[in-house]
């Protein structure tokens, strides 16, 4: 695990929260960039964003490319083995428009859902072996940075297991997921996210971020995320993480607003330069970023 005094603070800008959700959540890609430049130059490190399509990505990518940012896509859930159809707008980016960071979901997560009195429906995010191998030798070959999301405690072990085994190339960037929504993983908490660093073993480089999901009170919110802080790692924020917890927050006020625990922690906000030089990415084709 890292040592390093600096906090990796990511903004999911989106997810798949709606108008009707959250009046501020960015939908086009014109407004998806504005919101990322904006929450980047507030204080995140990098951000996320979910689009319909290669065409609604690249034109987003496009205007964060030009202002300097790292930003990674999503990607559907099915068909689980097919990594072209799942990958494929990732793949173009990286190849055609120097996208430099990438999303890999490790293992298989069903997403029973939870509201405190109900179960609900849910689905299940399928990311078998084959597809993993294939894909991240895929990011590998590209030199692209594999955005790595952990929601159980054998996701973790997995990353370990895939970069011992040369698939992944180190350092590791993994988000931990810690949810109240979704019935997978332990319930949030610090000792949850504990757990999960305790399968990270000495001697492998891991930049680390907690993901507090879909949470139902800010102080929990609050407390993993600090929690975070004081064992070496950094968050992510979002009104496509968590649109009940903040009704009224664009994406840039969630990012100002935690800017003073991380000051409180004596430690600074890895900008897009320390991204890069922490994680080793490729010379983006043309840029020589």
């Amino acid at each position: 695990m890292t040592t390093e005094n600096l906090v990796l603070i990511e903004v999911a800008i989106n997810e798949a929260v709606t108008r009707e959700q959250h009046r501020f959540v960015p939908v086009t890609p014109e407004a998806c960039a504005a919101d990322a430049i904006a929450s980047v130059r507030g204080g995140a490190s990098f951000a996320h964003w979910h689009a319909p399509d290669l065409e609604a990505y690249a034109a987003a990518w496009k205007t964060m490319r030009a202002a300097d940012l790292i930003a990674y896509p999503s990607y559907p859930s099915d068909p689980p083995d097919d990594t072209d159809a799942r990958l494929g707008h990732c793949f173009t980016l990286v190849e055609r428009d120097g996208l430099e960071m990438v999303p890999l979901d490790l293992g298989t997560a069903h997403t029973i859902l939870w509201d405190g009195e109900r179960l609900g429906g849910g689905g299940t995010l399928a990311n078998p072996l084959p597809f993993l191998t294939k894909a991240a030798k895929r990011y590998r070959a590209s030199g692209a940075i594999p955005n790595l999301a952990s929601f159980d405690l054998g996701h973790t072990r997995l990353a370990v297991q895939l970069a011992r085994a040369g698939i992944l190339a180190t350092p590791l960037l993994l988000k931990i997921y810690l949810s109240d929504t979704w019935l997978v993983g332990p319930k949030p908490s610090r000792e949850a996210l504990d757990l999960h660093l305790a399968q990270l073993p000495q001697g492998l480089e891991v930049h680390w971020l907690v993901v507090p999901f879909l949470i139902h009170e800010r102080s929990t919110f609050e407390t993993v995320c600090r929690h975070a802080l004081e064992r070496g790692g950094g968050f992510r924020v979002g009104i496509g993480d968590n649109p009940g917890l903040f009704p009224d927050a664009r994406n840039v006020d969630l990012v100002e607003s935690v800017q003073s625990w991380i000051e409180t922690s004596g430690r600074r906000v890895a900008t897009t330069h320390d991204v890069r030089r922490l994680l080793r990415p490729m010379k983006v084709r043309g840029g020589g970023r």
